[in-house]
């Protein structure tokens, strides 16, 4: 047990683990001997769990000497058979406990075929297995040679093995023209058959052993449970034993029904709910007496009132009597309190006797009240309905059982008050809110076989009811469709055709069929509709599928429009199943949308690998030898055509057709005449299957398209109602102006792409979502306008800087890389707060502020500020990484004030010179990209003017030159940077210690330094010209190394060599020079190092 720790602040439970972690990692390495006593107290499964813990115990339990120790594991399993001859131990404990696929991997398989020695799911059986009926000549032919009945081992439903059968077939082969080879080969396979026969049974008795013990232990574990809470029941001080029945009841119910021990905890929980029950349950036998004295009455009553109104002829008041049911009655509000009365008495009550006087008038309120129930349910319906009539009457309004499984449809009342199915006891068990005394009498209704109580949702208003198709169905009988009853109609002795199918064919006599008005209504259903009442029950499936239904099927297909003639080769409800049920013909997988109208099925993925077959060598082999024998070119299978790889098309036959074209073939073997026959019958039939497809691929082709265009109308009309809301909110402004381009995105986004119709309810879930798309909307609208205003702002600003740097012919100098550009202008607060400024319309300005000469002050006097606002932030930096330069006066004119650059490396990383001030502002690094898609408008918009953003120093930091100047016989806090390049101080090349050089040692450093400069292929060399960085004297442009100058000075018509740049172009601040490294020699002598002059 893991040891629990107690912490001095206060008591926590300590964790549930089942162990510790790691503990058993050291188990691979103990003696082997104390391991194999370990596995022979295992059981079987336990050592072949072990085995696949990890490779060290695999290989070590796998070994041919380790066979004993898994037979000692069998053993230690109760009543396990032994293990069968043709297999060892480790694939016995695989076969019963590893529950994979032997064919394609699946876990949890429970199909275990112990003939066999396999597990196979159910997509892999069909691939694996063959059905005896198709190896029937095969096994004929064994029989015939060998004598012997049953080669092979059949399982799962007549099938078999067919790696076995294969391998058999194969030896069978071979050894043609061997009897006696054949003989033995027959009989050791019929050997081996038996005996795992024989081991099958065996294990299958040990299942059926083991599955008692189960239930025997569930049924110990649930007595134990049930006497748990009658105990706890007892100490609630409630008596079981004065209840009818109550073991049974109790144990029925969810909370008693486990195979599980009764907690203290869980009674805890459960308390509540089993004390309710067995309070109900001493009501139930309180009422249920009281109930059947009720019921003993009301059938004397009813016979008294029925001959009553018989002999009046009031056949309303008797049908109200007739629609009742016992459950009805006692569920009346009046019923309910008379017999409520009764519980304290504990006796059958007297006063239940009513009067017929006092009984007549509750159920006639109670029919009336349906009636008006009914009446309401149709004007919600049916809005259009016409006020003054009672539609609940009508022979146009109909109903339905509001459960899809139920297939009464068409009720009109009172007959609706009489439906009552099995569907709807879920309805009162699930749906309506019960109280006890529901409870008991519901009970007392389904233990006595009854009918349960009526209620208006078990019903629905059919989807036909007042539609403008039986309107015209009952103005074909000459009635009146707003006054017309059912009784009108029955009473009615016409017969009515249909004319649209007496204009089919004029030419010919066609026999139309003749209609009632209720089989009239009927023929409206869809064929999706006639198969779901197909499904219903047995009744309606024999009904609906015999031949005397058929001109249902073909009414409902009328109904399609322009669903092809039904197929010669397929009955009306096979047509229906294959073109409006979506479900896989073989393993009833949902939503299959693809039909394959050459074999009239419906297929899933998984299935079409197993039921079609890709037309190979051994398909044309049967077809080819069809074709010589008879003479016949045609075709007698049919394909389908799939594009496959390398844009080839591939043929697949189906797998069904071909097994019995191949059967009907070896049948008739022997008959030329019998097979010529089979051939023409098949090629027949394949002629006319392939004029079918045709119509019915075009007819799917355009339910594809009919059903995108409906989407697309759905989409569309929720894409409007979604508008409609959106101008309610207050954003008509917003979607008047809104361009193509948002309409579009926004009726991609989710919420408005759906093909749903768009409800109140569904707007309130949606609304916070299209309003922040509106929101998104309109703040890129204002930004593109002010976009708009601001960019013809620019264009006058670029003019008045164009002034001040002069005209074009003036090239650029070096210094003006320092110099702000269009976007730093901009920038600064006096510019921005003219050129910013609120409204639409241009910058309001003087003829002096356009004057020439006003516009260079301008600009200079902006330059400035700007200069020295970086230059004060420059500052900043320097003294906050050296605090003893905060009295100096000019900090940056130090030689200790350089830069490096954080994004390039600059001074730290590689061979140049610190940044300093003001080359620093000419620095690549410190202007990024141009922020055209930034927050602020202005920004954003002055970034189109200029290829580089705003100058930033926030990607500088303070160099380390201030380490090399500290060693230098000056006072470094005034020691001036062009001071310190005069006197040609130079870093010998010692590591972290440094000195001046001497004054030979310099002069000998210069005149290597003359030579390296003078020497033209030194300047002109790929490393020189790759590290050299040059600005355009026409345009801003900049760039590495002087073959790039050159192809950018092509676009100013100057055609000119890499010698040739420095005519056009200037060498840029941000330059790294190239230097090639200068080295000082030295002599040692007796312990000294000694200059040598270099005279190279």
């Amino acid at each position: 047990m893991p040891e629990t720790v107690e912490h001095t602040t206060q008591k926590t439970k300590p964790p549930r683990i089942r162990g510790k972690k790691g503990a058993l990692k050291n188990i691979v390495n103990m003696p082997h001997d104390i391991i194999l006593e370990i596995c022979q107290h295992l059981s079987l499964r336990d050592l072949l769990n072990l085995s696949r813990t990890n490779k060290a115990f695999g290989v070590f339990l796998s070994g041919q000497n380790m066979m004993q120790v898994w037979k000692v594991a069998a053993s230690n399993v109760e009543g396990l058979p032994a293990c069968p001859p043709y297999m060892n131990e480790i694939q016995y404990a695989r076969l019963l406990y590893l529950n994979y696929c032997h064919k394609c991997g699946k876990s949890n398989v429970r199909n275990l075929f112990h003939e066999w020695s396999v597990r196979y799911c159910q997509g892999c059986v069909p691939m694996m297995t063959v059905k005896v009926r198709n190896e029937r000549r095969f096994l004929r032919q064994i029989e015939q040679a060998t004598g012997v009945e049953k080669p092979f081992c059949q399982a799962h439903k007549r099938r078999l093995h067919a790696p076995t059968v294969e391998a058999f077939r194969k030896k069978w082969d071979e050894l043609e023209g061997d009897k006696e080879g054949r003989k033995k080969l027959a009989r050791d396979s019929a050997a081996d058959a038996a005996v795992r026969r024989e081991h099958a049974h065996a294990h299958d008795l040990w299942l059926d052993n083991i599955e008692e013990a189960r239930k025997d232990k569930e049924m110990a574990l649930k007595a134990a449970r049930l006497k748990a809470i009658e105990k706890g029941v007892m100490e609630a001080g409630i008596e079981l034993k004065q209840l009818a029945g109550w073991g049974y009841q109790l144990s029925e119910q969810p909370f008693a029904d486990k195979t599980a021990p009764l907690a203290e905890p869980e009674w805890s929980s459960i308390r509540k709910e089993v004390t309710g029950y067995v309070s109900l349950m001493k009501l139930q036998d309180l009422l249920d007496p009281l109930i059947k004295s009720f019921l003993d009455v009301i059938p004397r009553k009813w016979e008294e009132k029925w001959a009553q109104t018989e002999a009046s002829g009031n056949l309303d008041d008797s049908r109200a009597f007739a629609r009742m049911r016992p459950a009805d009655l006692l569920l009346l509000p009046e019923v309910k309190e008379a017999i409520m009365s009764g519980v304290d008495d504990l006796v059958v009550l007297t006063h239940l006797n009513m009067p017929k006087d006092e009984l007549h008038p509750i159920i006639e309120r109670s029919y009336f009240a349906r009636a008006a129930a009914l009446n309401q349910m149709i004007r919600q319906a049916r809005p259009t309905f016409p006020k003054t009539a009672r539609p609940v009457n009508l022979a146009v309004c109909m109903f339905d059982c509001a459960d899809p499984r139920c297939p009464e449809k068409f009720m009109h009342y009172p007959q609706v008050l009489e439906h009552r199915c099995k569907w709807n006891e879920e309805y009162w068990r699930y749906e309506v809110p019960v109280e006890d005394y529901v409870s008991v009498v519901q009970s007392y209704m389904v233990s006595n076989c009854l009918a349960l109580a009526w209620h208006k949702h078990h019903v629905r208003v059919s989807p036909l009811a007042y539609t403008p198709a039986v309107q015209a169905i009952v103005r074909a009988f000459e009635l009146d469709p707003e006054f017309a009853s059912p009784r009108d109609l029955d009473r009615c002795e016409m017969r009515i055709i249909c004319a649209d199918c007496a204009k089919k064919d004029p030419s010919e006599k066609p026999k139309l069929e003749v209609y009632d008005w209720r089989r009239a209504i009927f023929s409206f259903l869809h064929p999706r509709d006639l198969l779901n009442l197909a499904r219903t029950s047995p009744a309606f499936r024999v009904f609906l599928m015999s031949r005397s239904s058929a001109h249902f099927w073909k009414s409902a297909r009328q109904n399609v429009g322009g669903l092809p003639d039904l197929p010669p080769y397929l009955s009306e409800p096979e047509y229906a199943n294959l073109m409006f049920f979506p479900y896989c013909h073989s393993c009833s997988t949902t939503n299959i949308q693809n039909i394959i109208f050459e074999f009239s099925a419906r297929y899933c993925s998984q299935c079409k690998k197993v039921w079609l077959g890709k037309y190979n060598p051994d398909f044309y082999y049967l077809v080819d030898m069809a074709r010589r024998i008879t003479g016949i070119d045609k075709d007698v299978l049919n394909f389908v055509f799939v594009m496959g790889k390398d844009d080839v098309q591939d043929a697949y036959i189906h797998c069904a057709e071909y097994d019995a074209l191949r059967i009907a073939l070896e049948a008739a073997y022997h008959d030329i005449e019998e097979v010529k026959k089979v051939v023409e019958e098949k090629a027949a039939a394949v002629e006319v299957v392939q004029q079918s497809c045709v119509a019915l691929y075009a007819w799917k082709e355009m339910q594809v398209l009919n059903r995108a265009n409906e989407l697309h109308g759905v989409r569309t009309e929720r894409f409007n109602t979604l508008l409609d809301f959106l101008r309610q909110d207050g954003w008509s402004e917003e979607l008047d102006v809104m361009h193509e381009d948002d309409y579009t995105a926004l009726s991609e986004t989710p919420y408005a792409r759906k093909a749903v119709k768009l409800t109140p309810r569904t707007w309130l879930k949606i609304k916070e979502d299209a309003h922040a798309f509106m929101d998104d909307v309109r703040t890129t609208r204002l930004r593109g306008e002010r976009r708009t205003v601001l960019q013809n702002r620019f264009a006058l600003l670029d003019s008045m800087i164009s002034i001040y740097y002069g005209p074009p012919e003036v090239l650029r100098r070096a210094e003006w890389d320092t110099h702000p550009n269009f976007v730093d202008l901009a920038l600064t607060r006096d510019f921005r707060e003219v050129w910013d400024a609120p409204g639409d319309g241009p910058v309001e300005l003087t003829a002096s502020d356009l004057d020439s000469v006003n516009i260079s002050v301008s600009i200079e006097l902006t330059m400035e500020d700007w200069k020295a606002a970086l230059k004060a932030e420059l500052i900043a930096k320097v003294r906050a990484a050296i605090p003893e330069l905060a009295e100096a006066e000019d900090p940056l004119s130090l030689a200790i004030a350089g830069f490096s650059c954080r994004t390039c490396g600059g001074y730290a990383r590689k061979r140049v010179p610190p940044l300093r001030f003001p080359s620093i502002l000419a620095h690549r690094c410190l202007r990024p990209s141009p922020q055209i898609w930034s927050g602020d408008v202005y920004i954003a918009t002055a970034s189109t003017f200029c290829n580089s953003g705003p100058l930033s120093l926030q990607g500088s930091g303070h160099g380390e030159q201030q380490i090399l100047v500290q060693v230098e016989a000056f006072d470094w806090m005034r020691a001036l940077g062009h001071h310190n390049d005069t006197r040609h101080i130079r870093n010998s090349a010692r590591p972290c210690r440094w000195r001046a050089l001497e004054a030979d040692e310099a002069r000998s450093v210069r005149r290597q330094e003359t030579r390296l400069w003078e020497r033209p292929s030194a300047l002109e060399s790929q490393a020189a010209d790759s590290v050299r960085r040059f600005g355009c004297r026409y345009c801003r442009y900049n760039c590495d190394g002087a073959s790039s100058m050159v192809s950018h000075l092509r676009k100013h018509d100057k055609n000119v060599d890499v010698a040739g740049v420095g005519q056009h172009a200037y060498e840029h601040l941000d330059n790294k020079p190239f230097m090639l490294p200068i080295w000082v020699n030295y002599r040692v002598s007796g312990g000294y190092f000694t200059f040598v002059e270099d005279g190279s």
